[in-house]
């Protein structure tokens, strides 16, 4: 019953439908905060709350109130492990300065060589001084959003002061901040790739399968509309039902959750428009009249999209149970654009057939349904395929298990890791820069572990670092 309106709904009001989505993503516009504005990479946002470190940053906050620092930013000074010069200190001082005088970074202080109790430990020494270190402390998380603008401000703050630079005096640039802003850097351009990527792949399936520049537009249309709708949606939900406005909510949008959405929402709809546009194309080869084929083709076809779609719903929302803080939101998340992908594909992407008619197909498409019935060679093969499956379940079954064991050997070869440095590229300007430091500095120099106890015996309960 339910197919049956809907199949009269886009058979009738097809323009209605049409406007109306296109309404929608425009509107919503106006409305949703971007998703890059309200995104959440924070380095404990996604820990549970009763883990070992967020306790002890509790703890620090309430006894340390005044402690702001949170990350850092180190400028090394090197001479390739010879001994640094008189001048070079100088130069230290010059930088240390530069950055203090910079308004739009979020500085606590400033430390240097010369900085009582931490300045002997900013120098490297073996036999003589051979490195020499500035390091500004932030109050930024390591993955905060503006770090990646501060990692860009540093290296303009070392190009500007390069021209005083003593010769052959080597600066490199590191820090918690700073591979924070590489991070996100790698992160927006590992988005920007899978974009690109998926849109290509995709363009290229839809072209050798159709052929017709048209019905490419279809599946195209109907996952660009989805997205943009998702993505608001997505947006309006964690701006308003976040944990700032409910105490019982969890409900966060993480940056790397856009990755999955693209993927997920480029496979899934481009599915979902093969299998409508397959059954549209047969139902117009069987000679239903155009006006009411993408109506009889949903019909058709809407039990096994919906069935297909919610199975993966179903299974993403379940990651809800989860405490690892990127799972309970992702999960959930990609589950609503999946679901926004599935109503556009039964509502829009129909709608949109109709709108073009038989001249969707063309060049070359409208002779391929027109002549189905000689039944083409691309026809005959996957017809064999399918007998082949029929008669011999059992067989392919255990040739595509043989086929997938060289996979399953190799992916379990892949150690599980959880270094930020080791997600980066070595040429990363901070990842060169903790070479450096790894160098000629003890381990843990630029990013020492906090450890904070509260004192049983003292009768205020205070704590100390």
């Amino acid at each position: 019953m339910f197919t049956a309106r809907l199949a009269h709904l886009v058979n009738r009001h097809w323009a209605l439908l049409l406007v109306g989505w296109i309404v929608l993503a425009v509107g919503l516009k106006f409305v949703a905060p971007s998703w890059s504005e309200i995104a959440k990479d924070g380095d404990l946002d996604y820990l549970p709350k009763h883990v070992t470190s967020l306790e002890g940053k509790r703890l620090l906050e309430s006894a340390f109130p005044n402690e702001q620092a949170h990350s850092q930013a180190v400028v090394t000074l090197t001479r390739g492990g010879e001994p640094i010069q008189p001048e070079d200190r100088t130069y230290s001082l010059a930088i240390a300065e530069r950055i203090r005088t910079e308004s739009d970074l979020p500085l606590v202080d400033v430390w240097d060589y010369t900085t009582q109790v931490v300045g002997d430990m900013l120098v490297a020494k073996r036999e003589e001084d051979v490195a020499v270190m500035v390091v500004a402390r932030l109050t930024n998380g390591l993955m905060d959003v503006a770090n990646a603008e501060i990692l860009t401000r540093f290296e303009e703050i070392i190009d500007e002061m390069s021209p005083q630079s003593p010769e052959g005096l080597e600066v490199s640039i590191t820090g918690s901040a700073l591979i924070g802003g590489d991070l996100r850097a790698s992160i927006e351009e590992s988005l920007a790739n899978t974009e690109t990527t998926t849109v290509i792949l995709v363009l290229l399936c839809l072209v050798a399968i159709y052929r017709a520049p048209l019905l490419v537009l279809v599946p195209l249309a109907t996952i660009a509309v989805s997205m943009s709708v998702s993505y608001d949606v997505v947006a309006l939900l964690a701006d308003n039902f976040g944990p700032d406005d409910f105490e019982w909510s969890d409900f966060k949008i993480f940056t790397t959750t856009k990755i999955f959405v693209v993927v997920i929402l480029f496979g899934a709809g481009t599915d979902f428009c093969l299998f409508l546009i397959a059954r549209y194309k047969e139902e117009l080869a069987g000679g239903e009249a155009r006006e009411k084929a993408p109506g009889t083709a949903l019909s058709n076809v809407s039990g096994a999209l919906a069935g297909s779609a919610f199975t993966t719903i179903l299974g993403l929302s379940t990651m809800a149970l989860a405490q690892y803080g990127k799972f309970v939101s992702s999960g959930p998340i990609i589950a609503v654009c999946l679901f926004i992908a599935l109503v556009a594909c039964v509502t829009f992407a129909p709608a949109l057939l109709r709108a073009l008619g038989p001249v969707v197909f063309w060049p070359f498409g409208k002779k391929l349904f027109e002549t189905s019935k000689q039944q083409p060679r691309e026809a005959r093969v996957w017809a064999w395929v399918s007998d082949a499956v029929m008669k011999r379940p059992a067989a392919i079954l255990m040739l595509s298990a043989w086929a997938a064991i060289p996979f399953i050997f190799f992916g379990a070869q892949v150690d599980v890791t959880h270094d930020f440095m080791a997600d980066l590229a070595p040429d990363r300007t901070s990842v060169e820069g903790a070479d450096t430091v790894r160098s000629y500095y003890a381990q843990g120099t630029i990013a020492p572990m906090k450890v904070v106890a509260r004192l049983p015996d003292d009768p205020a309960g205070e704590a100390t670092t």
